[in-house]
């Protein structure tokens, strides 16, 4: 136990110390814990030319690059916010983060958790946390648009997956469509949207081949493909998609999700569902709605879904 605890520190040390050489001083890290994530100091503010810089890492999930390679066992995380140095964003400890609202309920993965950091002189110097009880240190370098190496160091490890856990420096790049093996994009289902907070986005739909039972997903993508939000969590397998709108269906101002499902050439059992944007960005599953869609028989196509949730709210044509 010692040992290992040893083993660590002196990990932490290389790792420190390898930073300090390419310009990170040791002070900044060590005084890393008495700076608030949230408030940052007057002198750090940054330039427009920064912000935009940093803008690109935002909201993309960032994976090592050998993560479909090397047996799925890597951490990965996202930046929620980067504003004046600070930074903000969720870390996966063992994992690709998804970006869903659902992994985040207290009872979700328990290996998902936050990540807080500051930006000095090129280098961030972040810690993270998750549920379980890991806790650590990430120092970074911001390589170029697609690439940042990250060196990764745990202060705590729970017992749960601990010998999963993996340290060191590693690549990270951009979660992209394209790494999912056996990744099918329906075409027809797939397209350009303006969705509120997320901005222009891709809606993009698919099928994942190669499993038992064949996946049915739907992502927010970049023009490049890099993932920003998925939907899995609310779909279903060995399933069609019949249609699918992105609409404002409750007159709140923010555009949800309506999808019809279909076997073969059959409407399935309760083929219409709506998915409702929260005013953070993320989506839920409203299922007493959904049930009494269906047991209103206003679930078969998009227009009885949108007509009946007007009705439901008073919503004028």
């Amino acid at each position: 136990m010692k040992s290992g605890k040893l083993c660590r520190t002196l990990f932490l040390c290389i790792a420190i110390c390898s930073i300090v050489m390419q310009g990170c001083s040791r002070d900044n890290f060590k005084n890393f814990n008495a700076k608030s994530p949230t408030e940052p100091e007057e002198s750090s503010a940054w330039s427009e030319t920064e912000a935009d810089n940093y803008n690109q890492y935002v909201q993309k999930t960032w994976i090592v690059k050998s993560f479909f390679e090397e047996g799925y066992d890597f951490s990965s995380f996202t930046f929620d916010k980067i504003e004046n140095g600070v930074i903000e964003g969720k870390f996966s400890t063992r994992m690709i983060f998804l970006p869903d609202y659902y992994y985040y309920l207290e009872d979700g993965a328990h290996h998902l958790g936050a990540l807080t950091g500051q930006i000095e002189d090129g280098k961030a110097v972040c810690e993270f946390s998750d549920k379980k009880g890991d806790k650590g240190h990430i120092i970074m370098d911001f390589l170029g648009a697609d690439e940042i190496e990250a060196t990764i160091v745990y202060d705590e490890m729970a017992d749960i997956y601990k010998d999963k856990l993996t340290e060191g420096t590693f690549l990270f790049s951009p979660f992209n469509i394209n790494d999912i093996p056996g990744f099918e994009k329906l075409e027809e289902h797939s397209f350009e949207v303006d969705l509120n907070s997320w901005g222009r986005v891709q809606f993009t739909t698919g099928k994942i081949f190669g499993w038992r039972r064949v996946p049915l997903v739907a992502y927010l993508t970049n023009d490049d493909g890099d993932i920003l939000y998925s939907f899995e969590v609310h779909l279903t397998h060995n399933i069609n998609l019949a249609a699918i709108s992105v609409q404002d269906v409750n007159n709140d101002g923010l555009k949800d999700v309506i999808t019809i499902y279909r076997v073969a050439d059959d409407v399935v059992t309760q083929p219409g569902m709506v998915i409702l944007q929260k005013e953070d960005g993320s989506f839920y599953e409203n299922r007493e709605l959904n049930q009494e869609l269906y047991d209103f028989g206003c679930n078969k196509t998009i227009s009885d879904i949108v007509q009946f949730l007007k009705n439901k709210h008073n919503i004028g044509e």
